[in-house]
């Protein structure tokens, strides 16, 4: 029995358990709490919450675009100013630890030290490679060529003659094209010295960083073998995930404002004709994408309107007896104190 450290595994079980009432590509999102093993602290909980979202199916670069964007759009929709995204491609890795002589044995080594960047800094990786039980060609080839500031130059020129390469490549030429264009909080960057799930991932990947937060805050790739733990066949799936806690984290430090409803719908007395006029003209706002909240207090309507004004709506609907022979609504807007008096159609128009 263990708790359950990611969504991906889980999701990739039920997947692989009903593939054949399933659709050729499978798209799914779900959100949830896992638990890690290693030291919490700040920005990393035992137990934390994740978003994702997977396409199953399609072995497109077209599907990890579309997770990226995915990822792009959520972060600037909630209010995240500004971030990076780091891609990367685990062929291109692969190329790159073939290209210095690197063992195939020892690749995974390599690359967990170099996994520790972001720890240990560039010296610190270095001062590790030193210490590689690796053939002194290697070792010292490659921290040279760390220590060179034009590195993204030498990795594609280092595999410019290796297939797998130059699919790494294209692969991040592809995501770098989009993601500049997707919007203009985002800046995109390939790095080559990422390094995420060394027996996970299998393609491009990505992370996001944000100025004034110690983590990532969201990642993703391409994953086309776990399918292998509970199929004997590779399942194309790509997906990305983001890290609520560290996203609440962050948007706590830029001072964002928590969303609150638009229209408050108050209640002129606690009769259930009075009620049912507030359940109405709530859910034909609602219906209208127009966020809503009831009075749930009751009182006087000049303390809902206080109370109103207080979570930050900018109108205050209710009906009173005389709006309700003349089957209106008077409207109230909070920010300016104006206030008319309008049928309901009329009055969703308004607010919109």
């Amino acid at each position: 029995m263990a708790l359950r450290y990611d969504l991906t595994v889980p999701s990739m079980r039920y997947f692989s358990k009903n593939q054949s009432s399933l659709p050729r590509v499978f798209k799914r999102y779900q959100f949830g709490p896992v638990w890690r093993a290693d030291r919490p602290g700040k920005g990393r909980y035992r137990e934390f919450f994740q978003f994702d979202f997977d396409i199953y199916g399609s072995s497109s670069i077209l599907a990890d675009l579309e997770c990226l964007q995915i990822m792009i759009d959520s972060l600037v929709s909630i209010g995240i100013e500004e971030f990076t995204v780091n891609l990367n491609s685990r062929q291109l890795i692969s190329a790159l630890m073939t290209s210095y002589g690197v063992p195939a044995n020892r690749q995974p080594h390599v690359l967990r030290i170099i996994d520790k960047l972001d720890k240990i800094g560039i010296d610190g990786v270095i001062s590790e490679i030193a210490g590689l039980d690796v053939e002194d060609s290697i070792r010292s080839e490659l921290i040279n060529d760390l220590r060179d500031t034009d590195f993204v130059d030498i990795v594609r020129s280092r595999v410019s003659n290796s297939e797998e390469g130059i699919a790494g490549l294209s692969d991040i030429d592809s995501l770098m094209e989009f993601a500049s264009r997707a919007s203009s909080n985002c800046k995109i960057e390939f790095n080559p010295l990422m390094v995420r799930g060394i027996d996970y991932y299998t393609g491009p990947i990505y992370e996001v960083t944000a100025p004034n937060a110690k983590w990532s805050i969201a990642s993703g790739g391409r994953y086309d073998s776990l399918s292998r733990l509970f199929l004997k066949n590779d399942v194309p799936v790509c997906g990305s995930s983001l890290g609520i806690d560290r996203i609440l984290l962050l948007l706590k430090n830029q001072n964002v404002e928590p969303r609150t409803p638009k229209v408050y719908a108050g209640t002129w007395s606690d009769s259930k004709d009075s009620i049912s006029n507030a359940v109405l003209v709530a859910n034909k706002l609602r219906e209208n994408g127009i966020s809503t909240e009831i009075d749930l207090l009751g009182g006087r309507l000049g303390k809902q309107i206080g109370y109103a004004d207080k979570l930050g709506c900018q109108y205050f609907v209710f009906q009173g007896p005389d709006e309700f022979k003349r089957q209106t609504y008077s409207i109230k807007n909070l920010v300016d104190g104006s206030q008319c008096e309008l049928v309901l159609e009329e009055l969703i128009n308004f607010v919109k």
